[in-house]
């Protein structure tokens, strides 16, 4: 087997390409500040972008710029991996130029693996500070 299979990458992408994962991303469940934004709305606010393993597209978020922080607008996929945990680090790889990534989520197993991985829960909000140089 080529080893490059086992690696999870992300490149950005343009909305369409990932609209179908997307759109099943957004649910009840993933909407968690009452907001009433449309999909499109949030794929027009944001960079979008793939995520890959073994040479398919197994998932995509969608990032915004907000001053220092980069949020994570929304989020899905599914594989045979642990796409948060990858999800997690190549964004947080992305967004080394900024102070912190910040998520907002219901998932208390997402919630779990965050904090494990550094995160900070400020009450629903999570964010973890990856750039610690003082200015």
């Amino acid at each position: 087997m080529d080893d490059r299979a086992q690696f999870v990458t992300t490149s950005q992408c343009a909305p369409d390409e990932v609209r179908g994962i997307l759109a099943a991303a957004y649910n009840a469940r993933t909407i968690t500040d009452g907001n009433k934004r449309s999909l499109d709305d949030m794929l027009a606010r944001g960079l979008c972008f793939k995520v890959m393993h073994g040479g398919a597209i197994v998932g995509a978020y969608v990032l915004k710029i907000d001053g220092p922080e980069v949020w994570v607008m929304l989020a899905g996929g599914s594989a045979s991996v642990d796409l948060s945990a990858h999800g997690l680090q190549l964004i947080e790889q992305q967004s080394a130029a900024f102070d912190s990534v910040g998520f907002q989520t219901r998932r208390r197993g997402l919630v779990k693996k965050a904090i494990k991985a550094g995160y900070e829960v400020h009450g629903y909000i999570l964010r973890k500070k990856i750039n610690n140089a003082v200015s």
